[in-house]
């Protein structure tokens, strides 16, 4: 067993090209015909974005393209994704040419290595048009009338300097043989710039869709090297939501768990099979809070903020628990507008807003809190038997789940005494992490491993 681990972990996101031919001809396409310009694929993180973008480039390299690639990152400076795809093919030597001398300075900027020429100094002025119009003429010096394509990933989290630019060489490498092609989540709070491109009518906009049940079986197959059975495929297309990553880390996820054994040329369930949402594909998707339409579970808006166990509302602002902190987030522009110390100091776990105040779970330490919103400090706690995992208020009633010993509870307690006054046993192995009311008769209670968020019906006070 502890070989086909290391067969399915050794290259995670490099197992078998499934499910977009569509999408891959039109950016091959794009890319090797046609006048230049800019274009943008759009996906759910864990859809195969980037390794759509590597494909690109390996489909059209060979054929004499010049291919350059940068990406993004979170609090990355300005033109990051830029810089990285031209520094490895702008050397310093190319300022000789003569017809870069009049952007010698402005390509400085973000060329490390180059001479700022005569005119470099705090004086110089270099707005979006400028260095539009510089990067247009080294593209056109780098390329030498061959085909030239950049890809440039991540750019969710690119700085508003590259947005603005993309947005004007979106126009200006019309009459050119260049094409830049960018990829960005589509799940996800966009920032104000990429919002601009997604619109721009220059701009080609490719979107990414799930994978269908058929491709997710294939995908499986070469993950596993062999046939999978059918309740393994079968979990594989409920549990995944399309997504090529996390079809590649939830069955990985099976084998480490020995959850499934091959059998010959066929790897068979064990036992029933439980989601366990992997650590990497978490992180992944962990720098966004979402919000959810109840009735169908789609994400109907997110925020990019670092968001982990727990938020709440008083009125005006979200606040959200981030590791060690509380952050304070205006929810029409997601800003964060301050931070305080969260009690736990990481063990923290459930949020709720309640009589001016908010109210934090520390899990492992079996304690709720109620701290001022203003500094973070503890004005009193309330102990509990069990670890708790929820916090929520509704018709001022407290109630918190527990889970502990694979057994969780709702649990409706007196504020003061912290007396359980009620208690909702969930039946075997279903487990409660978070805990939100509707304000009426309904709970909705995370669901641990499971990526299920289910509805617990609030009974009658007793």
């Amino acid at each position: 067993m502890r070989g086909h681990t290391l067969l399915v972990r050794a290259l995670p996101g490099r197992a078998a090209f499934v499910g977009r031919a569509s999408e891959l001809s039109a950016l091959v396409g794009l890319c090797r015909s046609g006048p230049g310009g800019v274009a943008l694929l759009i996906g759910d993180a864990g859809s195969g974005k980037s390794r759509l973008l590597s494909e690109v480039a390996a489909r059209t390299g060979p054929a004499g393209t010049v291919v350059m690639r940068g990406h993004a990152v979170p609090g990355g400076g300005a033109f990051r994704p830029l810089a990285e795809a031209l520094v490895r093919v702008a050397s310093p030597d190319l300022a000789a040419d003569d017809r870069l001398a009049p952007y010698r300075s402005v390509l400085a900027r973000i060329l490390p290595g180059w001479p700022t020429g005569l005119t470099a100094g705090s004086h110089v002025v270099d707005p979006v048009v400028v260095l539009g119009e510089a990067i247009l003429e080294l593209l056109k010096v780098i390329s030498q009338g061959r085909r030239c394509v950049v890809l440039l990933d991540d750019l969710q989290w690119a700085d508003r300097d590259t947005l603005a630019l993309l947005e004007y060489l979106a126009t200006a490498l019309r009459g050119t043989t260049v094409r830049v092609l960018g990829a960005a989540r589509g799940d996800e709070a966009q920032p104000g710039g990429l919002r601009v491109l997604v619109r721009h009518p220059d701009v080609r906009v490719v979107r990414l869709p799930p994978l269908t049940a058929g491709d997710v079986g294939e995908l499986a197959r070469a993950c596993a090297g062999a046939r999978v059975g059918a309740e393994v495929e079968e979990f594989l297309v409920a549990a995944a939501d399309g997504l090529p990553l996390l079809v590649e880390e939830l069955f990985a996820g099976l084998v480490e768990a020995r959850a499934v054994a091959r059998d010959g040329e066929r790897w068979s369930a064990l036992g029933p099979l439980r989601v366990r949402v992997p650590g990497s594909f978490a992180e992944l998707v962990g720098r966004r809070l979402a919000a959810l339409d109840p009735a169908s579970g789609k994400t109907v808006r997110s925020i990019a903020v670092a968001a982990h166990a727990g938020t709440a509302f008083d009125g005006r602002h979200l606040f959200q628990i981030a590791e060690s902190r509380i952050q304070k987030i205006d929810p029409k522009t997601g800003q964060v507008l301050a931070t305080i110390p969260a009690p736990g100091n990481g063990g923290d776990s459930g949020l709720a807003w309640a009589e001016g105040s908010l109210w934090v779970g520390e899990y492992r330490e079996r304690k709720i809190h109620q701290i001022d919103p203003e500094t973070g400090a503890i004005l009193r706690t309330i102990e509990s038997n069990r670890f708790v995992t929820g916090v929520s208020w509704v018709d001022g009633e407290m109630w918190h789940a527990t889970w502990e010993n694979e057994q969780s509870e709702l649990r409706h307690i007196d504020p003061q005494s912290g007396k359980v006054l009620q208690a909702v046993e969930m039946p075997p192995g279903i487990t409660i992490s978070g805990l939100e009311s509707d304000g009426g008769d309904r709970f909705f209670c995370g669901g641990g491993n499971s990526g299920k968020v289910r509805v617990v019906r609030r009974p009658k006070a007793s």
